[in-house]
């Protein structure tokens, strides 16, 4: 049985008393066989799978934009929680008429200096997707594409090389997913969701893009921006996902009420995306993600 993201939420509808009941009851029975099936698919892993280590080149993406504090507070934490800096490269795509490129570059500037690897581009896409999978184009040869967000910090110390430790429990010949934890909301329902899923080198080739694909209908409506959602569907209908045990990162999302003070014109302009319908959106492409499934697949 497949569910899609409890994230991706039906509008509400006028429901019998009866249906309600069957409604609720099947949602807790899905949300029980998945726990049941990603912790066993953890420990049949961490337990069987030995691989040897490896040190990963590993790809952070993200777009940024009217953010520089943020992510040089992203990338603070990463310059305290990083084992080995060289194999890590951060990859940020910013608007061409971004208003704080000056900051931006001084962020660059102080970042490089303490070992981090950070390249800017500069690009007008729509979509989150289309800009990571324009990032992942400029370096195809990593093992590892990592969704972030400027507004996340690294919390894990040396998380660098418990992704390597839980790498090695994957199957390296095959697309694979790691779906990393981190301390938000989705946390109740962490093996049905993750904020920032990682994929493997295999399956950005395969299927040709991150995240989730841009446009449908003859291009002429685009895809909202869930492509941690994409990616977690895709992880399940194949079957090719772990999940990280540990807390990698936390999200401070402007949206949830504890991150409140994180609010800002970004954030304020995100809000928009709150009157897509996504609920139909998702409906309308569930065709590209089975027909991607079966690409990881074969």
């Amino acid at each position: 049985m497949i569910v899609s993201s409890d994230y991706i939420t039906e509008p509400p509808k006028k429901r019998f008393f009866f249906s309600k009941v069957f409604r609720s009851v099947m949602k807790k029975l899905v949300r029980f066989e998945w726990f049941l099936r990603v912790n066993l698919n953890y420990y049949l892993r961490i337990y069987f799978k030995k691989n040897p280590l490896r040190l990963n080149k590993i790809c952070i993406l993200l777009a940024s934009k009217s953010r520089p504090g943020k992510l040089d507070r992203l990338l603070d934490s990463l310059v305290k929680n990083t084992k080995y800096k060289s194999r890590i490269k951060i990859l940020v795509l910013l608007d061409e008429n971004e208003k704080k490129k000056i900051e931006y570059e001084e962020v660059k500037k102080k970042n490089i200096l303490k070992g981090l690897y950070l390249e800017y581009y500069f690009k007008n896409l729509d979509s989150h997707s289309e800009r990571e999978t324009y990032l992942a184009n400029m370096h195809l040869n990593e093992d590892l594409y990592f969704h972030s967000g400027d507004d996340s910090v690294f919390v894990l110390e040396n998380w660098d090389i418990y992704l390597d430790y839980i790498e090695s429990k994957t199957d390296r010949n095959k697309p694979y997913s790691i779906w990393t934890r981190s301390n938000v909301v989705h946390e109740k329902f962490y093996y049905l969701h993750s904020d920032f899923p990682i994929i493997n080198n295999l399956w950005f080739k395969k299927i040709g893009y991150f995240g989730a694909k841009f446009k449908f209908e003859n291009n002429k409506i685009n895809i909202p921006n869930f492509e941690d959602l994409w990616i977690c569907e895709l992880g399940r209908l194949t079957k090719r996902f772990i999940i990280t045990k540990k807390f990698i990162l936390n999200h401070l999302c402007a949206f949830f009420p504890e991150n409140s003070n994180e609010f800002d014109e970004t954030a304020e302009k995100r809000l928009q995306n709150k009157k897509i319908d996504y609920f139909s959106v998702w409906k309308k492409t569930k065709s590209f993600r089975e027909e991607d499934a079966k690409k990881l697949l074969s």
